[in-house]
């Protein structure tokens, strides 16, 4: 990925996201010594002109974001790639983790190229979401200590080189149903492109292992 294109990246997710704070309130109520928190939340869709590398950006604050990765993902037709840091799959077959796992897996019954990087510790704690992955055909690989960098920190979603959502929640109960997180979804073929060649570099490099079958 040439500096050019992150920088672009980067700018283009600062500006947007600096726009989606400013639409969102929220209220500090304070009431027997206790602060309640009440957030009124907005998405807001920007329309970039053609031409732009950008053609469509949706900003959002609040829980939004499991409903952005699921739509998206149900729309692939070449392939899906997901980094995350966390991933399990859930409390039952209702709860938010399992269903974008369980649509993972239908895509790739339809020949669909679907990819999961996620952490060591996701493995460690949740394996059964990986090994429910690996089952159904699923490429899963685990970010492992590499250098200085230790962890894999990151919520993304590729889809078919033509969009992506960056967001701040991990595919968890707790941060998919319970958290409020900050998000972005982009349509963008370069942006999209730039960051699957990233993810191709981080996928085939030495800091990643591929999860023993259990």
């Amino acid at each position: 990925m040439d500096r050019r294109g992150l920088y672009l990246a980067i700018g283009i997710v600062g500006a947007i996201f600096g726009f989606a704070a400013s639409m969102v309130s929220i209220y500090l109520v304070q009431i027997c010594g206790h602060i309640q928190t009440a957030t009124v939340t907005k998405t807001v869709t920007i329309t970039v002109r053609e031409g732009s590398e950008v053609k469509v950006a949706t900003p959002f604050i609040g829980a939004d974001y499991y409903d952005f990765a699921r739509f998206l993902i149900e729309s692939a037709k070449r392939y899906v790639y997901v980094m995350v840091t966390d991933i399990e799959s859930g409390s039952g077959p209702w709860s938010k983790p399992y269903v974008l796992l369980h649509e993972l897996c239908s895509l790739r019954r339809k020949g669909v190229d679907v990819r999961v990087l996620t952490s060591y510790s996701a493995y460690q704690m949740h394996p059964q979401a990986i090994e429910y992955l690996q089952r159904c055909g699923v490429q899963v690989k685990l970010w492992a200590s590499c250098g200085s960098l230790w962890s894999l920190s990151a919520s993304l979603v590729i889809v078919d080189g033509k969009a992506v959502i960056i967001g701040s929640q991990s595919w968890t109960d707790r941060d998919l149903a319970h958290s409020v997180g900050a998000g972005i979804e982009m349509y963008s073929d370069r942006i999209a492109a730039e960051l699957a060649k990233s993810f191709d570099e981080l996928w085939s490099g030495n800091c990643v292992v591929i999860p023993p079958h259990q």
